[in-house]
Parts: C-alpha cells; sequence; structure tokens
C-alpha cells in the first residue's frame, strides 16, 4: 500500500511540472505628460466624412497622382481644445509615423492589387522641411501654436505614385504625438 501511494506521488509531481508553461514576458507603454492633446486626422478641415481616411483618387501606372493635403488638429471632444492650448508656447510637439511598409519610395501597399505603388508622405509646417517620409520611426517636430486656437494644425500632404502594376491600393501606418 505505502509503495502504491509513494507511486502515485512521484507520478502527480511529474504530471504537475508537464503542465507547466514557459514563462512570458508583457509590457506596458505609456508617458505621463503635463498636458493632453488628442489629435484627429482632418482633409480640407472634416474629420466626419470617414474618420482616419484619406481618399488619394486615382493615377496612371507610373505617374505621379494629385497631392492630397491633410492635417492633425485637436479632437473635438469636451475640453480637449482647452489642454492642447495650455501647451507651452516654448515646447515642442512630435509626430513619430510608424510602419512595416516604409521603403525610400514612401509607404508600400499593405492590400490590393497595385502592389508596386506608394504614397509618399511630406511634412509642411515642421520646423525642418524634408524630403517624404522614408523609413519607420520618422519624426517631425511641430510649434505647439499649431494646435492651439486658431493654429492650422500639424500639416502633410500625401500623393499616390504609381508603380507599374494596376489595381486597387490600400495601406496604412500609426502615428504617436509626444510633447516636451
Amino acid at each position: 500500500m505505502k509503495k502504491s501511494v509513494i507511486a502515485s506521488v512521484v507520478a502527480l509531481g511529474l504530471v504537475s511540472g508537464m503542465a507547466q508553461a514557459d514563462e512570458k514576458e508583457i509590457q506596458f507603454v505609456g508617458s505621463v505628460t503635463a498636458v493632453t492633446c488628442d489629435i484627429d486626422p482632418s482633409v480640407d478641415g472634416s474629420t466626419s466624412i470617414m474618420p482616419g481616411v484619406i481618399q488619394l483618387g486615382t493615377v496612371k501606372k507610373g505617374e505621379t497622382g494629385t497631392a492630397i493635403n491633410f492635417s492633425f488638429k485637436p479632437s473635438a471632444t469636451s475640453g480637449n481644445q482647452a489642454s492642447c492650448d495650455s501647451m507651452q508656447d516654448n515646447g515642442t510637439v512630435s509626430l513619430t509615423w510608424t510602419g512595416d511598409k516604409f521603403t525610400t519610395d514612401g509607404l508600400g501597399s499593405i492590400s490590393g492589387t497595385a502592389t508596386d505603388a506608394h504614397v509618399q508622405i511630406t511634412a509642411l509646417n515642421a520646423k525642418s522641411q524634408g524630403d517624404f517620409i522614408k523609413a519607420s520611426a520618422t519624426t517631425h517636430e511641430f510649434a505647439p501654436s499649431h494646435l492651439k486656437t486658431g493654429g492650422k494644425g500639424l500639416q502633410y500632404k500625401a500623393v499616390l505614385k504609381g508603380g507599374s502594376v494596376a489595381g486597387d491600393f490600400q495601406t496604412a501606418a500609426k502615428f504617436n504625438l509626444t510633447y516636451k
């Protein structure tokens, strides 16, 4: 009897060890600021038609389309504009673009049949002007006044550049806003 109890205890010990999974890690990331200012993309002042969608139109293969100007402006949520207005004038607003489809040609396709087309995104009123975005983690710095009452927002233009393959084109990128 004692031998069967000992064997049962040993067997349970082996089974319970097999049921454990590997340890994993999760990261929680955020920031704490004196001011929060939520922003939304806007085309011609409108954020309501299709929020977060920039319509680039149609372009012929191998050609460059018409530039579409868009901006990031304070969200219309209650109290948000007052919070944006409280940013210090000598501070900096930074907008960082990320995505795994950025290349030296611009932002490539994530779906659609026009697989070699690209969107070229260029900052218009950043502190330093440059070429279109060619890499993930590209950051543009802006004066806080662009997000305050009467400001024109953080302005960009997007241009669809056709490749050699005709078809529909969709892509996406993430942006992150920080202020100092």
